[in-house]
């Protein structure tokens, strides 16, 4: 492959363990999962219902065009599936004129979703749907969760070409796959599992701010689930996470380094947090300014003393 990688990228892809040679295996699964020519069918098919006007009319009208090529339930879920990332890969960096860069090639869209019919051409976020797609189609057990579209546009932000990165989300998943999957919430590595386990260590290393916590009722599942679950991507801008992500990155250790980094992150909040009332609270816990720097430092010194193993 003739990508050229930033330096950066090339350190994310090694400590994913992503190998180069191996990624262009990615544009089978693109092949694989492009429409197939009963899927283009329903697509210009489906396309004819653009003027029908009454919803239960139009979806009666598809659901009999989609059953003359394939079982209706089963195309009818995939698009679910596709739409759901669609929407939220929308909302997803808006702030970041990277994503809305046009690509030379147009993505066709493997269903025909009627708010995207309008648009002309394609961008970085289709790419984003793309490789989120394929990836729950390729991990049916897993699927897709909000909160992988920001996982997977981070990693594209930094390595920028889209078979490497569908092999480092993978990578970089199948470390916190269980805080997606509800059914695993209540296990240790589940989202419950691992608030619980913040909540430990707050209590452990920082007893008075938890002590604090308790007293305004704020508990783990108001601040944390958030920063737990997206590797705390909305707690700073596009490049501190960046940043934030050089120290995360890793090929074994990313759900224990989220937790250190959480940790870090409410050490450096503690002297206005001890300070704070439920609401001032919140506000320094889910919308602050932050010194990405000392955030840093104080991790530094947490992995130094192995304080979170």
């Amino acid at each position: 492959m003739n990508v050229q990688f930033s330096q950066r990228a090339l350190k994310w892809i090694e400590k994913l363990g992503v190998k180069l040679e191996q990624v262009n295996i990615y544009f089978s699964f693109v092949d694989e999962f492009k429409q197939n020519e009963q899927e283009k069918q329903i697509y210009i098919e489906i396309q004819t219902l653009n003027d029908v006007e009454d919803h239960e009319e139009y979806l009666h009208k598809k659901n009999n065009i989609i059953c003359k090529y394939m079982d209706v339930d089963k195309y009818l879920e995939d698009e679910t599936v596709f739409d759901q990332i669609q929407k939220d890969i929308q909302r997803t960096q808006n702030e970041e004129p990277f994503f809305f860069e046009e690509l030379k090639e147009k993505i066709i869209p493997k269903f025909q979703l009627q708010w995207l019919k309008e648009r002309k051409s394609s961008n970085h976020k289709d790419i984003l749907a793309r490789i989120l797609y394929i990836y729950a189609r390729l991990n049916p057990a897993i699927g897709y969760t909000q909160g992988m579209n920001e996982i997977v546009a981070n990693l594209y932000y930094v390595i920028n070409d889209e078979a490497t990165t569908f092999f480092c989300f993978t990578s970089f998943m199948s470390q916190i796959k269980d805080l997606y999957i509800r059914s695993l919430n209540n296990t240790k590595d589940g989202l419950k599992g691992q608030m619980l386990r913040l909540d430990q260590l707050l209590n452990q290393l920082e007893p008075n701010l938890q002590k604090h916590f308790t007293k305004l009722e704020i508990h783990p599942q108001f601040y944390s689930m958030r920063w737990i679950k997206l590797a705390l991507s909305h707690e700073f801008t596009l490049d501190q996470i960046v940043q934030i992500w050089d120290e995360l990155i890793d090929q074994r250790e990313i759900q224990q380094k989220i937790l250190g980094l959480c940790i870090a992150l409410l050490k450096y909040l503690k002297p206005k947090l001890i300070q704070a009332d439920f609401v001032q609270c919140m506000k320094l816990l889910q919308n602050s300014e932050k010194d990405v720097d000392q955030i840093l430092k104080i991790y530094q010194e947490i992995q130094k003393k192995q304080m979170i193993y």
